[in-house]
């Protein structure tokens, strides 16, 4: 959040619609570029030896390196004119800056997803929290030397490089180097491939909105646009942090046949996340205005603020679900499902983008962002899994939901005109939510314990952890 009060402060509404045009490009250049080996390496080194898990890192390292080192070839002669085109900018090193960057992330997050399978959570986490930390700095100084959207983007590049070098320093005692092993390679993409549409469609979902608002709008509606997408995005960190943290477990747990577990662990989960999320979303909405002008200024304001902040909010938390749903076909492997599930709510997202964004504005992005995830959700709760039971609680839920919702809009109105204050009331009622999300029975005390609790034997969900 600090990089955003910065930038858009430094940079303005036009040259801020293009740092965000930028950050969909990166995403974009990593959902692809990355082919989904970080999962694949995730998914198969829960019940692989340690040697064998630093024989699939360097494999899919290799691989995502050569995969961009490739993009680079082939983008180069015309990179000018698809920097023109995305970035409305007469210059092709923006879009040979975007592909490294993307490089970069995909190495870091291989090196993360190695330290989680084989239980070094919290180191990843400390990281993760650190990276944050000098991702903003490096950016902002970037920003201050170069005063323009070119040295924000110099800045994050150097920032992604030593990031990366302190990872590989940290975890370099663990991971011996080792050279690519076409077997492995194979074993790896048969898994990974066939998500690579869900890693296109889910870029689609969540970021393709900025091109149909920049097309039909301009690059100041995309900035606009930007900072009120930032804090309700930020809750599906909350999901980032579940799948993270026990997904190595679940791995282990089937392939004990512990459905039994399984279905509670991932029920638990999938309740936490809306008690929290939904939280975060209302809280939010209800200091929507107050929150936009902190963030970015007067001048980032715009009439359907509040109504952005709640489509978004709810597309975020049917976002969540969704996710955390689709790992039951991740541990029966049924890919091609997960793929089915995100082309769906692709196509809905563009469809709705063509319809709604020329009609309502910004508004319209909101309303197609909600409506793709809870399709998308609907069409995975549709498949039911073997020996699995997932207790969503609906009635408790769905009661949870409405209060917070009623409670959140018939207070906005007072909250939005009372400023910074309004903002600490809104951190208020956001606790406030989440007490009501306990004594609705929606999730326990007991369970978020239980959850987060790693005994003096190392287990996680009581399966030891093997280095």
């Amino acid at each position: 959040m600090i990089l955003v009060v910065v930038l858009t402060r430094l940079l303005g509404v036009r040259n801020y619609g293009i740092w965000i045009q930028a950050g969909t490009a990166i995403s974009f250049a990593l959902e692809l570029l990355c082919l989904n080996l970080g999962h694949a390496l995730l998914r198969f080194s829960a019940t692989k030896s340690f040697e064998e898990r630093t024989n699939l890192f360097w494999t899919a390292a290799f691989a995502q390196w050569g995969a961009h080192f490739l993009a680079i070839l082939l983008i180069s002669p015309f990179a000018r004119q698809i920097g023109n085109l995305l970035f409305s900018k007469d210059t092709g090193l923006t879009i040979i800056i975007v592909i490294l960057i993307s490089g970069l992330l995909a190495f870091q997050g291989l090196m993360r997803n190695f330290l989680i399978s084989y239980g070094r959570s919290i180191l990843v986490g400390q990281f993760s929290s650190l990276s944050a930390i000098l991702t903003t700095l490096s950016t902002i100084l970037g920003g201050f030397l170069f005063k323009n959207i070119d040295g924000a983007l110099y800045g994050l590049f150097f920032g992604r490089i030593f990031e990366n070098l302190l990872l590989f320093v940290i975890i370099r005692k663990d991971l011996h180097f080792t050279y690519f092993n076409f077997s492995l390679f194979t074993v790896l993409i048969k898994f990974s491939l066939p998500l690579l549409p869900v890693g296109v469609a889910f870029w689609v979902c969540q970021l393709s909105d900025r091109f149909f608002i920049k097309y039909y709008l301009g690059l100041e509606a995309v900035a606009k646009y930007g900072v009120s997408y930032s804090l309700p995005s930020m809750v599906s960190l909350i999901y980032l942090s579940l799948a993270n943290i026990f997904f190595s477990s679940l791995v282990k747990l089937y392939e004990l046949r512990e459905y039994q577990q399984v279905g509670w662990w991932i029920s638990s989960m999938i309740r936490i996340y809306i008690v929290i999320g939904t939280a975060i979303i209302f809280s939010f909405f209800a200091a929507s205005s107050n929150l936009v002008i902190l963030l970015g200024g007067e001048e980032f304001f715009y009439k359907d603020v509040s109504q952005v902040f709640l489509w978004v909010g709810i597309g975020i938390i049917f976002f969540g679900v969704f996710q955390i749903y689709s790992r039951l076909y991740d541990l029966e492997k049924r890919n091609w499902l997960i793929s089915r599930n995100w082309i769906i709510a692709m196509l809905t997202n563009l469809v709705l983008n063509v319809i709604l964004i020329p009609r309502l504005g910004i508004l319209g992005a909101a309303i197609s962002t909600a409506l793709a995830y809870g399709i998308g959700l609907l069409v995975a709760l549709t498949h039911k899994f073997e020996g699995i039971n997932i207790d969503f609680k609906l009635n408790r839920v769905g009661l949870f939901f409405s209060v917070c919702l009623l409670t959140s809009i018939s207070l906005q109105p007072f909250i939005g005109r009372m400023g910074f204050w309004g903002v600490l009331i809104s951190g208020v009622l956001g606790l406030l939510f989440c007490v009501i999300g306990i004594l609705t029975g929606v999730i326990s005390p007991n369970t978020i314990m239980e959850m987060l609790r790693v005994n003096k034997k190392k287990t996680v969900l009581g399966i030891p952890i093997e280095k």
